[in-house]
Formats: structure tokens, C-alpha cells, sequence
């Protein structure tokens, strides 16, 4: 015996039968619903094969059995929840890298492999390709590099359209959050949104310094010059002797950033984009289990609301969030970071695509205050030389100049940056109220280097 629902547009059908109490469809139903509609009825599924039951048990034509199945499928297909992939993942060495990014994606298959996401056209197909060719591309990447970028860009490539992975600097979701999608507004919240849309984007970059050294310029504050290209350490997001200008949301996330150097030692600058710095093109990978549950909460009267479509595109490129999101404790100082292998390789393609950098969550913070207070933006600086020393990402910032962190926090301050005026009324929230409790000194930094603009 069979039993069905059926997908249709926004809802479920299904047939109510004796007490009116939802019941599924057997096959007689379902031919006899296919004679009275015309139109075309929807997807048809199988809810015991999507279930895993055997249609041979006995007390299967039961009704309350019946019952008791339709609403364990109905359960299950509302539940469009993922659990188990906080970031990031720890691993001992060097060759645990490759097994368990093996182990995460096999996990992730296995968690979107239900009721919930397997009626979605295409995700489960394009997850499972994301999967392979990224374990493809670390594969090659040591007997052949350049096979290695020509896998990663074919993975880019099939994520090009997704505006929430690909958008301008002024309008990612890694900073303004669902303010520039109009689609996602919901009723009431105008001024919210529009003051998300419209107050300045503030950034920060930090810098520790040896005693007796003074930084003055906003220049200081710039990636390493082309001239002393040599100094530029591997990074996630950057490879030796490459510089690259790293942005963070908040001086706390550049300090845990930069292994939180003793403060008295520490200079900060804040980057405000300018109009064409608003239109850098960012590759958003600011991407958290927590992001993808809270996105949407499955309904049977708005299965065809934005929020929905909006989560399947982000449940796709979390498998390049989990590659690039790996923590290793092994502690020797000349080993090969295996860890930055896909994160380069994905620097190494962006040009191809004309995009600038790449936004993603800081992996030495709690993931509850990771969003907003610990994003960073990776800009490489493509462009230096023997002529430019420095690339023009740093003339898409109006640059403060550089104080020191004591200075910046002696004197109490009103919200002024970017994620004081946006989030000051959302507080009350736990995993906000405690970065403000926690983080009190470097809120009143960030809140005082506004009025070192030059406006």
C-alpha cells in the first residue's frame, strides 16, 4: 500500500476523511483527485518511501496508523532546521584535514537529506556538487594548482547569481543585513530598514606597535606597502608576500583578530567606505548555522515566501563556509596551513568573476556576538608595484587618523557607529547585550573614532 500528499504552490493537499482529521491520499484518492482536476496537481510524494517505511507492514491500511504517518512526514517536512555545524571546526594536525571536511560534508548531506529539504528542486543535487568539487579542489591542489582554480571557479561559477552570496560592499547581507532586500521587509518595520540602508557603514583596522613608535597617517593604517611585500604573512584569506587589506565590524574583532596584543600597544582607524567603495564586490561568506535556521521558519501558508527561497540559496554555499572554517591546534611554526588552501585558492579565482573580496565570520569569537560585531571583509590589494605601492582598495575608504586605543576609550560617548545606532534598540537581546557588557571599552572606541572624520 502507498500513502501520498501532494505539493501544490503553497500548501500541502491532503484529503480529510470520518472526523475530519488530515489524513494522507491512498492510490484510489489520488486517481480520482487526478479525474476532478484539471490542472496540473503539483508534486505527488511518497510519504512511507520518504519516511523509510516499509508499504509491506501489516497494519499499514490502519487509519490510526494512517494518521500517526501523515503527521510524522508533516512534522518532519516543517522541520527545516540544521544542528551540529557550529564554526569553527578544531582539528589535532595537518592530515585530519582532509577526512573530516569528508566527515562535516557527509554529515551535512545526511542533515538536508530529509522531508524538509528534499522536495526542494536542485538543492540536495547542487549541495552534493559543491561537496565534491571542493574536496577535488584540495585534492589537486598540490599536483596540479592551476586544475585546482579551474575546479574552484566552476564552483563559483554555478554560485554567480546568488545575490546573497555576490553583491556590492553597501548592500551585503555580511553588514546591512536584510535591509537592501526588499523582498524579505516585513510590514511595520520601515524606519527600521531604512535606517539599516542608510547609516554609514563603519569598519576598523588595528595595528600593535613596538615602544617608541608613533603612527600618524592614515596611510599607517594601509596593507604592507609593495616595497616591503616580504613582511606580508599568511593569512586565511591571503597568502605569503601577498597584502591584503583586512577589515573588521568592531576594534574588538580586529584585536581577537590580531591575538589580542596588550592595548596600551595598540593604534585604531575606522574605514568608511565612499561611493565606490560602496560598490566593491564582496563574496558574502558571513554564513552560521544559527543564520540559516533563523532565516526561515517553514509554514504551510507561505511556502513560497522570499525567506524560503532565500535559506535554499544560503543552505548552498555552506558547504565553501564549512571548507574555510577550520581550526587547527597542532602548533608548529613552519607547518603548511592546510586549513587556507580552499580560502586561497578562492582568493586566487575572484579577479576572474570581478570580485574584490570576500566577507566572512571571525573564527576566535563566540558564535552568539560572531553577528554583527565579528565580520571581516579581506580586500587583496591586486593592483601594487614598483610604481603603486599601495592598491586602490585603500582609496575607497575615508580613512581616520590613527589614535591609540587608550585615548579612544577615556571619554564616555552617545551611538555613533554604524552598529551602535543600527542594533542599539536590539540590546535587550542576549547575544548583543553580551558583547556590549563584555566589549564596553571597545563599543566606546568605535563610538568616539567618528568624530575623527574629516567631513
Amino acid at each position: 500500500m502507498k500513502l501520498y500528499v501532494i505539493l501544490r504552490g503553497d500548501s500541502i493537499l491532503r484529503i480529510e476523511k470520518g472526523d475530519y482529521s488530515p489524513m494522507p491520499l491512498t492510490e484510489n484518492e489520488l486517481e480520482n483527485m487526478r479525474g476532478k482536476i484539471n490542472a496540473e496537481l503539483g508534486e505527488v510524494i511518497d510519504i512511507l518511501d520518504d519516511l523509510g517505511i516499509d508499504e509491506e507492514r501489516d497494519d499499514i491500511d490502519d487509519y490510526d496508523v494512517q494518521q500517526s504517518v501523515l503527521m510524522r512526514w508533516i512534522n518532519e517536512f516543517m522541520d527545516n532546521n540544521i544542528n551540529g555545524f557550529d564554526l569553527p571546526i578544531w582539528i589535532e594536525c595537518n592530515k585530519d584535514y582532509l577526512g573530516k571536511l569528508q566527515e562535516v560534508f557527509n554529515k551535512y548531506m545526511n542533515a538536508i537529506d530529509t522531508p524538509a529539504f528534499r522536495h526542494e528542486k536542485g538543492l540536495i543535487s547542487d549541495v552534493r556538487f559543491i561537496c565534491d568539487k571542493l574536496l577535488a579542489c584540495y585534492k589537486e591542489y598540490h599536483g596540479s594548482h592551476d586544475q585546482a582554480k579551474e575546479i574552484m571557479k566552476h564552483i563559483l561559477r554555478r554560485c554567480i547569481d546568488n545575490k546573497f552570496l555576490i553583491s556590492e560592499l553597501g548592500k551585503s547581507y555580511a553588514l546591512r543585513g536584510i535591509a537592501p532586500f526588499y523582498e524579505l521587509h516585513h510590514a511595520g518595520y520601515d524606519n527600521v530598514y531604512e535606517v539599516a540602508l542608510n547609516t554609514p557603514l563603519d569598519l576598523y583596522r588595528i595595528r600593535s606597535v613596538k615602544e617608541n613608535v608613533d603612527l600618524t597617517s592614515p596611510k599607517d593604517m594601509f596593507h604592507i606597502p609593495y616595497s616591503e611585500r616580504y613582511l606580508a604573512v599568511e593569512q586565511r584569506f591571503s597568502p605569503k608576500e601577498t597584502p591584503c587589506l583586512y577589515l573588521g565590524t568592531s576594534s574588538y574583532d580586529c584585536w581577537i583578530e590580531c591575538r589580542e596584543p596588550g592595548l596600551e600597544t595598540v593604534y585604531v582607524s575606522g574605514f568608511r567606505p565612499v561611493d565606490k567603495g560602496e560598490k566593491l564586490k564582496i563574496l558574502n561568506l558571513a554564513v552560521s548555522e544559527g543564520l540559516i535556521n533563523g532565516m526561515y521558519t517553514k509554514k504551510s501558508d507561505d511556502y513560497l515566501s522570499p525567506e524560503h527561497f532565500l535559506q535554499n540559496e544560503i543552505m548552498r554555499i555552506f558547504p565553501l563556509v564549512i571548507a574555510t572554517s577550520f581550526s587547527v591546534k597542532e602548533k608548529e611554526e613552519n607547518r603548511e596551513r592546510v586549513e587556507y588552501i580552499i580560502p586561497h585558492l578562492i582568493m586566487q579565482v575572484l579577479r576572474e568573476f570581478d570580485i574584490d573580496g570576500v566577507a566572512y565570520l571571525s573564527k576566535r569569537v563566540e558564535s552568539c556576538i560572531q553577528y554583527p560585531c565579528a565580520i571581516n571583509i579581506a580586500l587583496p590589494a591586486y593592483d601594487i608595484s614598483e610604481e603603486k605601492e599601495y592598491g586602490e582598495i585603500c582609496d575607497c575608504f575615508k580613512v581616520t587618523p590613527p589614535k591609540k586605543f587608550a585615548t579612544l576609550i577615556e571619554n564616555e560617548t552617545i551611538s555613533k557607529n554604524y552598529i551602535s545606532i543600527v542594533y542599539d534598540n536590539e540590546y535587550t537581546d542576549p547575544s548583543l547585550k553580551q558583547y556590549k557588557d563584555k566589549c564596553d571599552k571597545f563599543v566606546r572606541c568605535d563610538n568616539n573614532i567618528i568624530d575623527l572624520y574629516e567631513f
